[in-house]
């Protein structure tokens, strides 16, 4: 959040003034929730505005009492960043500028705040690989039974049952190993009525633990919840905020921090009416971010001059597509040379920017991809032209103009049940 620092910036002649009336009416707008909640929102700031020019009341009459502007920002600021430090829980750090004329207020959410924000707006996020590996996995067999049809080895040990001490014996076992986390060490009775409830979660563990090879491209997502028994099965990510794992991207943060803001107020409102300077998120390069101006220039603008093995950390190019199988980071195979001009980093970009960005970068890189074949076939057509000697003024009927005309119908055609699939790999790809 960016304010203005009162008393440091050069003050007009006549010192523009706001009466309670206008700052009702603001207040009002810049609340977000019902009447009610509204109403609140305003009688706090009005206990503020008591408590800060001690009055015992608000006078109403011709539009109400009148403080001066810079004075009506102040008082804004600070109720702010009472509320957002109070009542929201959100972790606060106030500054202000070298010039002095601006406060600068870092806002930063607890993990723990964005995981109850996560479960109370019901925010999908993605399962772990190990959850479902993938059908080459379930479909391993070693031998055939007597009948001579296979036996898949994997889809029988998901089957097996554990009573509840022997349930208890292997989480206790995977604990000490240090494989599994203190709430997943034993069978919680409340959440795990029956053996097969804890036998499947005791089966995730495993494979989890076990790092089983995961070939399933479009793993699951699922609203997260708070819930011991359920937290094993979404993903973690390395952290830069202390902690060595988190659940939450970097896009997932600013989401769920903005979610919280607005549940407090708009600051669109507020911006308008001047009484916040700005309200944005900042990219912080010193805890760690991996995306940044740098980054995007090799791996996006100039992904031709990277290294081709897909091993190396720099030569994330991604591919012209989400379906494409070099999209991935961990991908065995590099994107292919003769595709790089048209590669994008997509899940790295999807991961720091969110969806919405991405998916515009998706379809105007398929676009870009789709657009050779037209562009291939009107070179043809130019080329039978000139090595025809014939030109468009000197007849009327144009069987070359017609082909092409037919193909173009065809192309975009094409093109659209095209990208029709591939934004559905993309919905299926990021939740």
């Amino acid at each position: 959040l960016v304010a203005a620092a009162p008393g440091r910036t050069p003050q007009p002649a006549r010192v523009e003034r706001v009466s309670w009336k206008d700052v009702v009416e603001m207040w009002f707008q810049a609340i977000p929730g019902d009447e009610d909640k509204k109403i609140r929102g305003v009688d706090a700031l009005k206990q503020e505005w008591l408590s800060r020019f001690r009055t015992g009341t608000v006078s109403t009459d011709g539009g109400g009492d009148t403080i001066p502007r810079t004075t009506f920002e102040s008082l804004v600021r600070e109720h702010v960043i009472e509320v957002l430090g109070g009542k929201a829980g959100l972790q606060l750090r106030v500054a202000q500028s070298q010039a002095g004329d601006r406060v600068y207020c870092l806002v930063r959410a607890p993990t723990a705040l964005l995981e109850k924000k996560a479960e109370a707006i019901k925010y999908k996020l993605k399962f772990r690989g190990e959850v479902d590996p993938g059908i080459e996995f379930w479909q391993r067999k070693e031998d055939h039974d007597a009948e001579g049809r296979p036996i898949y080895v994997e889809l029988q040990e998901e089957a097996e049952l554990y009573d509840k001490n022997t349930a208890n014996e292997i989480l206790e076992d995977l604990y000490h190993a240090g494989k599994i986390k203190t709430y997943d060490a034993r069978v919680n009775d409340a959440e795990e009525p029956s053996k097969k409830h804890w036998s499947r979660r005791i089966h995730t563990l495993e494979r989890i633990a076990d790092r089983v090879p995961v070939t399933n491209r479009y793993p699951a997502y699922a609203e997260f919840s708070l819930k011991p028994t359920v937290r094993h099965l979404f993903d973690e990510y390395p952290s830069n905020r202390g902690a060595p794992q988190t659940l939450f991207l970097a896009k997932d943060r600013l989401y769920l921090t903005k979610c919280i803001l607005d549940d407090y107020f708009d600051f669109g409102v507020l911006v308008e009416n001047g009484a916040v300077v700005a309200c944005m998120a900042l990219h912080d390069a010193s805890r760690g971010e991996a995306v940044t101006r740098t980054w995007l220039l090799k791996h996006w603008v100039f992904p031709l001059f990277l290294a081709t093995t897909r091993g190396d950390a720099g030569a994330i190019v991604g591919a012209p597509t989400v379906s494409h199988e070099s999209i991935e980071a961990g991908a065995e195979a590099p994107c292919p040379p003769w595709l790089r001009p048209w590669a994008q980093p997509l899940m790295e970009v999807r991961r720091y920017f969110g969806e919405k960005i991405a998916l515009y970068f998706a379809w105007i890189g398929y676009y870009g991809y789709a657009l050779l074949s037209p562009t291939v076939a009107a070179l043809a057509c130019q080329l039978y032209l000139w090595a025809t000697g014939t030109s468009d003024v000197s007849r009327q009927v144009h069987p070359d103009a017609f082909v092409l005309a037919v193909f173009l119908v065809v192309w975009a055609a094409t093109y659209k049940e095209g990208w029709d699939i591939e934004s559905k790999y993309c919905a299926v790809k990021w939740g």
